[in-house]
């Protein structure tokens, strides 16, 4: 990797989440690599972000999906992780990025609203899978990104007492470390509960077993089975769903961002799509829209009955 090879430094690294941090390292090396097929060595950070310019140039050009844009912010990203003191200084790149933008407009994740949340965890309980049920209902409520939601470990839960609200530690998260949502559902408190309570510690003191890719799956099927499909919900549109159905129910922006752990407010408007939701809700099917009667009229027999 060259030069770069020989300066990554686990402390700049070690600010982000592992999962985050590997797929910029991933991303990264496929960087360096057509660097040493084109035999280009910047030797400063104007070169450096002129070659990642080129790159992102023809990146586009072969092959314009939006992954392909995300493989060359998380490039970029990567760079500046890795040099924070040029964090300003790749302005090529950045405006690159800016014109993919422009070229591709990126379509939102739909919002899940929360009769279609409710209803993915009735089928899981269904389904006698209370894990995915829970986890369902805990990154609604707390705008948990999937990733984060896996990755919590049991002794990260405090549950409420005379000193604590109760809430779930993010020892690393997307934007940082040491974060921590407040659990302030009482009924989701109660279904976290009950969960604990009969659910064996797994051997690496996970609260959840599965991975991102495993509940994206099981989603994707429960979706199927409720006739949800075309709706186009993603694991990323219990989040929005979350933060359009709390904004629709007068909680303040400012809350809601604090709760999304968002850097930027503008970052926090994306995901409010309040008419968007109250679209895609009413043209759920009668089932899933009865069931969310079901749970306004008994929301604790819903979650923890049978």
């Amino acid at each position: 990797m060259g030069r770069l090879a020989s300066t990554i430094s686990g402390l700049l690294w070690a600010v982000i989440s592992d999962g985050t941090a590997e797929r910029y390292l991933k991303d990264l090396k496929e960087f360096v690599q057509w660097l040493d097929q084109h035999h280009l060595h910047p030797a400063t950070f104007e070169a450096l972000d002129q070659c990642l310019f080129q790159y992102i140039e023809g990146v586009f050009n072969s092959d314009s999906r939006r992954g392909r844009r995300q493989h060359c912010i998380n490039v970029r990203s990567a760079l500046m992780v890795q040099f924070p003191q040029a964090r300003s200084g790749f302005a090529i790149s950045a405006a690159a990025v800016r014109g993919w933008d422009r070229l591709t407009p990126s379509e939102q994740k739909p919002p899940c609203p929360r009769a279609a949340m409710l209803a993915l965890v009735k089928y899981f309980k269904r389904e006698r899978r209370g894990d995915l049920a829970l986890l369902t209902f805990l990154m609604f409520d707390t705008y948990l990104r999937v990733s984060e939601a896996v990755a919590i470990k049991i002794s990260d839960v405090t549950l409420p007492s005379s000193v604590s609200p109760g809430g779930i530690r993010l020892p690393k998260a997307k934007t940082g470390v040491n974060q921590a949502v407040v659990l302030r559902c009482p009924h989701l408190l109660s279904m976290l509960t009950r969960y604990l309570s009969v659910t064996p510690a797994s051997r690496n003191g996970s609260l959840f077993t599965v991975s991102t890719a495993t509940y994206s799956r099981e989603m994707a099927r429960a979706l199927s089975a409720l006739q949800l499909s075309s709706f186009g919900f993603t694991p990323h549109s219990l989040r929005h769903g979350g933060a359009s159905f709390d904004y629709q129910s007068g909680v303040l922006m400012q809350d809601i961002i604090a709760r999304g752990r968002w850097r930027q407010p503008k970052s926090a408007q994306r995901y409010i799509q309040s008419g968007h939701s109250l679209l895609l809700a009413s043209r759920l099917p009668e089932s899933v829209r009865q069931v969310e009667l079901e749970w306004q009229t008994n929301p604790e027999r819903f979650l923890l009955g049978p």
